[in-house]
């Protein structure tokens, strides 16, 4: 995962748009959503600096998050990153349809033990 991708996740996490971040960098809305979508580790270094000192983070930090990173750590950013955008009513009705998701048993995780005692 790149760089790029790391700061879509951090804004998710945060709440903040990718547009309210290139205000608070001054930096165009055109060129972030093409870093982060494209998953740049390329940045012009001024770029990079506006960046973090807008989300607060340090380069360090920055690299830190990407190496703590697993694929289920990255599938849960995804689901905050999409809700975020979503409105109220997108938010109640996501949160259904994951709660209903619990009660089919091909989606769930039991203990061994649990899943013996059904079989």
């Amino acid at each position: 995962m790149g760089i790029g991708r790391q700061v879509g996740l951090i804004c998710a996490k945060r709440g903040m748009s990718l547009r309210k971040l290139a205000i608070k960098a001054g930096i165009p809305y055109t060129t972030l959503y093409s870093a982060v979508k494209r998953d740049s580790d390329k940045m012009d270094l001024q770029l990079f600096a506006r960046i973090t000192e807008a989300l607060d983070v340090s380069l360090v930090e920055l690299l830190e998050v990407e190496n703590k990173n697993t694929e289920n750590d990255t599938r849960l950013d995804s689901i905050i990153e999409n809700y975020n955008q979503l409105n109220e009513a997108g938010k109640d009705d996501l949160a259904k349809h994951a709660e209903h998701l619990t009660y089919i048993p091909e989606y769930t995780r039991f203990e061994d033990n649990e899943a013996d005692s059904l079989a």
